[in-house]
């Protein structure tokens, strides 16, 4: 039975002398007070615990400001999630007002033609009016008159240009 504890003994001290450069650099990277014992022996039950709570201690004294870390890193998320969505509609209605700045540029092109075409047969109208003019007063009709009774106009001006 001594064999066996002291077996057990020397894997434990094994074990720690393997395990006890990860905890001491752990320690200094926590900023735990003191320093892990070099081997397990009378004194390092004592300069362990001290270890221990130093570490409980310190692990609470930042439960606070890691909480409240945490909770400013998810409001950050979700405000970069709102920002990334404000973005891609921005994006969207800049796409949008695009297309219809060209819809619109294609209209005004289109409105610009129309009234050069209106003003071209309108001028053209007035020529012929000009010209059609003294047919008409000789067949005693009025140009407005053309517009409503077309047909009967052309009959009037046949019957003026037999005579």
């Amino acid at each position: 039975m001594i064999d066996i504890a002291r077996g057990q003994v020397s894997a434990a001290e094994s074990a720690y002398i393997e395990l006890r450069p990860m905890v001491s650099d752990l320690c200094s990277k926590a900023r735990v007070k003191g320093s892990v014992p070099r081997a397990l022996d009378s004194q390092a039950t004592s300069e362990l615990a001290a270890l221990a709570s130093a570490a409980k201690a310190e692990r609470i004294s930042i439960a606070d400001p890691l909480a409240d870390a945490q909770r400013l890193r998810a409001e950050s998320d979700g405000l970069q999630r709102e920002h990334d969505a404000l973005v891609r509609s921005i994006q969207s209605t800049i796409r949008s007002v695009d297309q219809r700045r060209s819809e619109l540029h294609a209209g005004q092109l289109k409105a610009t033609e129309s009234t050069i075409r209106e003003a071209a047969l309108a001028e053209s109208l007035a020529t012929i009016d000009g010209e059609i003019s003294p047919f008409l007063v000789a067949a005693d009709l009025a140009i407005e008159l053309l517009d409503a009774d077309p047909v009967g106009c052309a009959d009037r001006l046949s019957a003026a240009a037999q005579e």
